[in-house]
């Protein structure tokens, strides 16, 4: 009869190590900023098999910062915490079974990511036309078409201008105008290549 009994209580407690309902185990925690401690909606929780890392469940912190994934089969696994802006955590190995059934892992802090990044430069760039009292500025510096190419070929793409197909420049109709290369009076031909910029007076 003794031995009987001793007999049912090992079968017993080998059912139990190994959780007789396979879905009964639970994993809850809370997830706060580290910085502000504040309580943290949104994040994605993760559960991994320790053995192999593949998916097995997750689930999103509520707007306390409160989670619980529920029906966990008997096993070990880890989490992985993660939310935009914050740097992922992964939590040390997690046993679900009959001794540490329901596992509540407490505050998670998660911090914020810090990114480094190089070095900025803010360039202030001149607009193409500049309009003055008695004058207007067309820079072509940064003109594609100056480069290489003639004051005819400039002229064709500046508002108010027109280049016929002889070549002969209006500004507004007009041909009583001095252009100005790098403020110097000049006598405009097609074959006149650019620099910086001229001026039309």
């Amino acid at each position: 009869m003794a031995l009987a009994i001793s007999m049912f209580l090992a079968i017993r407690s080998y059912a139990e190590d190994n959780v007789s309902d396979p879905k009964a185990g639970s994993i809850s925690g809370r997830v706060i900023d580290e910085s502000t401690n504040q309580p943290m909606e949104y994040v994605n929780i993760s559960v991994f098999n320790s053995a192999d890392s593949v998916l097995i469940t997750g689930t999103i912190s509520n707007p306390d910062g409160q989670f619980k994934i529920e029906k966990i089969a008997a096993g070990d696994y880890y989490l992985r915490i993660t939310f935009m802006g914050f740097s992922d955590l992964f939590t040390e190995k997690i046993a679900v079974n009959t001794k540490s059934q329901h596992n509540n892992l407490g505050e998670i802090k998660l911090k914020v990511s810090a990114a480094e990044i190089g070095e900025v430069s803010v360039v202030a760039g001149r607009a193409r036309v500049e309009y003055q009292i008695d004058k207007r500025v067309i820079n072509v510096s940064q003109d594609i078409v100056a480069k290489g190419g003639t004051a005819v070929s400039v002229l064709e793409n500046t508002p108010s201008i027109l280049v016929d197909p002889q070549g002969n420049v209006s500004l507004r109709g007009s041909y009583d105008y001095v252009v100005l290369f790098d403020g110097k009076p000049s006598v405009l031909k097609a074959a006149v290549r650019f620099n910086n910029n001229y001026k039309e007076k």
